[in-house]
């Protein structure tokens, strides 16, 4: 019973790409903070859908950036949605 849990997290992992825990951050929502942080370039201000399209947009060069488009490519949309999704948790 013990090793449900795990392996449980594990089989959506694989289906999914993702697995998001309560309170704990996607992979790569962390490294965000570095450069995004309150007193810096704040994602603050926006939603979860406009932090998705931004990576998205950076990803696949419409947005022109200097370092976030490097960032962005190794994130897929699905991973870029639970990043954003734990950037703007309240």
């Amino acid at each position: 019973m013990q090793t449900f849990f795990p392996r449980l997290l594990a089989a959506s992992a694989m289906l999914t790409g993702t697995v998001v825990m309560a309170d704990s951050p996607p992979a790569g929502a962390t490294s965000c903070t570095g450069c995004h942080a309150a007193d810096t370039i704040s994602l603050d201000a926006l939603s979860a859908d406009e932090i998705v399209q931004a990576m998205a947009d950076f990803r696949s060069g419409a947005r022109d950036s200097t370092l976030m488009q490097r960032i962005a490519a190794g994130f897929t949309t699905g991973e870029a949605e639970a990043i954003a999704a734990w950037l703007t948790r309240e």
